[in-house]
């Protein structure tokens, strides 16, 4: 992300971006902050999004992430999912980790998960594509399916 390392959950992580982007994702948390009344108001995961994390996180990184992970525009889902999936930021934990440089990865079921340094996920099924390429049909439809022959036909 802007041709740099941000470490896993990137609300706690903000210190590695530029230093203009992380003056407007500190704005934008407190902003966000001053206004505890809109996190309960908001009914989409896109409210939630600016109501929780302000507009500086809303737009570097939750708003684009969660498009691309989710495939589905962010105003057009629900935030009853939610859960544990996303870790809420904590305005004296980012000011810390912003002030003092320190990383704070010890948050969530992926703190552990290494992505390659190129490529993105991307590059891990590229690395296999040559062993499967022959058992692949890409951009066709299927015109017909059975199930009990195990074949179909595009």
């Amino acid at each position: 992300m802007m041709d740099r390392f941000v470490p896993y959950p990137f609300q706690n992580n903000i210190r590695h971006l530029p230093k203009e982007a992380v003056y407007e994702c500190i704005m934008g948390l407190m902003e966000a902050h001053r206004h505890p009344e809109k996190v309960a108001q908001a009914a989409t995961f896109d409210e939630l999004i600016d109501a929780q994390f302000g507009s500086g996180i809303a737009k570097h990184f939750m708003k684009p992430y969660n498009f691309k992970v989710w495939a589905h525009p962010v105003a057009q889902m629900s935030r009853d999912w939610l859960g544990e999936r996303v870790a809420m930021p904590d305005l004296q934990r980012v000011m810390g980790n912003v002030l003092l440089e320190r990383d704070d990865v010890g948050w969530g079921p992926n703190n552990r998960f290494k992505y390659p340094l190129y490529g993105g996920t991307g590059g891990l099924y590229n690395r296999f594509m040559p062993y499967i390429q022959d058992h692949l049909t890409l951009n066709k439809s299927a015109v017909s399916i059975d199930a009990e022959a195990k074949n179909h036909s595009f």
